[in-house]
């Protein structure tokens, strides 16, 4: 089985996630948390004041998860899964 790489960042001021080199666009909303995973093992990334893209240099599977933001980080909320891409491997 392969390994999951998972990159999570909040949503602050970055209105689009855009996930190459498919071409997906995910509106991304304020007071959310979201998750990047894949069996994918490099990243590239770049952070433009409305955008945040992710370069999977080999393409493998991405799925996007979010969940809401919650001051208190013991009662966290488990991750919806919003994007699976998982079977556009290239």
């Amino acid at each position: 089985m392969d390994n999951i790489v998972g990159i999570e960042f909040y949503n602050r001021t970055a209105t689009t996630l855009w996930i190459e080199p498919f071409c997906i666009e995910v509106e991304l909303q304020p007071e959310f948390e979201y998750r990047v995973e894949s069996t994918e093992t490099e990243y590239g990334l770049k952070m433009d004041h409305d955008t945040i893209t992710f370069y999977l240099q080999k393409a493998y599977s991405p799925k996007v998860y979010r969940r809401p933001v919650v001051a208190n980080v013991q009662e966290s909320i488990p991750w919806e899964l919003i994007e699976d891409y998982s079977f556009l491997d290239l």
